[in-house]
């Protein structure tokens, strides 16, 4: 963006009028992310609206990206080293993945914090924390219809 800047805005407000404040866009941006680097979630457009939670906006061009394809899990342990809330991340996306979420809930789905230590650690560039998260959102679908 053209002058990035601290704003202070109304929930709702799409972040694509952030951007207007800020100058306006000085290329295509190549990923969005509302947050973080590590905890921030991917947005798909600049009309997503801004929420509770959010602290930044961060615009990447698509040559600051470093798209690597995602390879399978080599078991390596880096993420179970790095995760702070003590789990098997490999464990548990590999459940989510195959929509086995009782067994996601057993290996401690729900203690995940969505830090990304395990994602950004990962070797093979598997997206670990959107695993979790898919499995955290069934799990907690599963409850309310209980």
């Amino acid at each position: 963006m053209a002058e990035p800047k601290n704003l202070r805005v109304a929930i709702g407000t799409p972040l694509s009028h952030l951007i207007e404040q800020c100058g306006g866009l000085t290329g295509e941006p190549g990923k969005i992310i509302m947050g973080g680097p590590m905890m921030g979630a991917a947005q798909l457009s600049l009309e997503v609206p801004v929420i509770r939670g959010t602290s930044g906006v961060l615009l990447f061009r698509p040559g600051d990206l470093a798209l690597v394809p995602e390879g399978p899990c080599v078991r390596c342990g880096r993420c179970v080293q790095v995760c702070p809330a003590r789990i098997l991340p490999t464990t548990i996306a590999a459940y989510a993945r195959l929509e086995l979420m009782e067994e996601a809930e057993a290996f401690g789905a729900m203690d995940c914090i969505e830090c990304g230590c395990c994602s950004y650690s990962c070797p093979s560039a598997i997206p670990l924390v959107q695993a979790i998260r898919q499995a955290k959102g069934a799990i907690l679908a599963k409850r309310r219809k209980l």
